[in-house]
């Protein structure tokens, strides 16, 4: 503690911090003790800092979501729906593309603010459009995948592969491999398959028809054919014990076909045969018949009926021995 000078408060002249007295009046002095704080032994006051203000909340982002163009700009204001909605925007201040005008079923990503409206229309491109068409046929093949998959590995199961491999077989041989072969010259071959041959057969009334073929329906041929294919796999699906003699169906198709088709030809052969020999006797008939045999002779069989014959075989050999265990 340290004394600070005073002064007299009769003459007011200044006195030194010891006197007890003033030296001019000789009134009594009274010194005023001035304390300094000890900032060693005291505790500084605490003053609390200032609460920092709250960041002010940031506005949402913009969202973009897939458009379609309903309306071009040539005339006003485009038209975009978005999720369900309709909004309009316009060429120079929202379409996107420095290539290429808004038109109508444009796919397009439309960006829109907080309150939903727009800020950019911009046209997808074409590689985006066919990745995503991809991906979507991917998932679809997936989903089938997965759906109908095990369902069918179960009917294969069931129906057996070397049954469905003879199936397949038999439909490649009759609708696409050559039944006959026509030898037209030295150089050209006509191939006929088997559904061809049945349309001739059905449709030709004369052998030149059948030599220069048609375009007319199978008829009750191709029906027979198709039945003949299915057949074999009756017994899987119907519990009767004579769905087994579909295994057979395909052996009789063949042979039943082949001598009706051949017997049409003879028939048609000696047919004109007997109405050349008609105009102009035994010599002119004897000619026509030559003519007729060695224009059968053209014909020959393909290897298509050869694999029909032995997939035909194998179908009535299982079918023996499913009805011999039946029994």
């Amino acid at each position: 503690m340290s004394a600070v000078p005073v002064f007299c408060g009769a003459c007011g002249k200044s006195a030194a911090p010891e006197s007890r007295f003033c030296e001019d009046c000789g009134t009594p002095l009274k010194t005023v003790a001035a304390v300094t704080p000890d900032l060693t032994s005291a505790a500084a006051p605490v003053i609390p800092l200032p609460t920092p203000a709250p960041a002010p909340s940031q506005a949402p982002a913009a969202t973009t979501a897939r458009g379609v163009v309903l309306r071009d700009t040539n005339a006003g204001p485009g038209l975009v729906v978005v999720d369900g909605r309709q909004l309009t925007f316009t060429l120079e201040q929202h379409w996107r593309s420095p290539t290429s005008a808004p038109t109508v079923n444009t796919q397009v990503d439309v960006a829109r603010d907080a309150s939903g409206q727009v800020l950019a229309v911009t046209p997808v491109p074409e590689s985006v459009l066919a990745k995503e068409k991809l991906d979507k046929m991917k998932d679809g093949m997936n989903d089938l995948k997965d759906e109908y998959l095990p369902k069918l590995m179960v009917r294969v199961d069931q129906v057996g592969k070397p049954l469905l491999i003879a199936v397949a077989l038999l439909a490649i041989a009759w609708i696409w491999l050559p039944a006959v072969s026509i030898n037209i010259s030295a150089s050209i071959v006509q191939n006929l398959t088997m559904f061809d041959l049945l349309r001739l057969a059905n449709v030709s009334s004369s052998l030149e028809g059948m030599m220069q073929g048609g375009n007319g329906s199978s008829g009750l041929y191709g029906f027979l054919c198709v039945v003949a294919m299915i057949a074999p796999l009756a017994h899987v699906f119907v519990a009767d014990k004579r769905a087994a003699f579909g295994l057979f169906a395909p052996l009789a198709f063949l042979v039943l076909t082949g001598l009706g088709i051949y017997l049409k030809i003879r028939n048609l052969t000696s047919a004109a045969s007997e109405s050349m020999r008609g105009f102009g006797g035994s010599q002119m008939g004897d000619f026509a018949g030559a003519m007729m045999k060695q224009a059968l002779a053209a014909f020959s069989v393909g290897y298509g009926s050869y694999i029909a014959l032995i997939v035909a075989l194998y179908l009535a050999w299982r079918g023996v021995q499913k009805v011999l265990a039946a029994r």
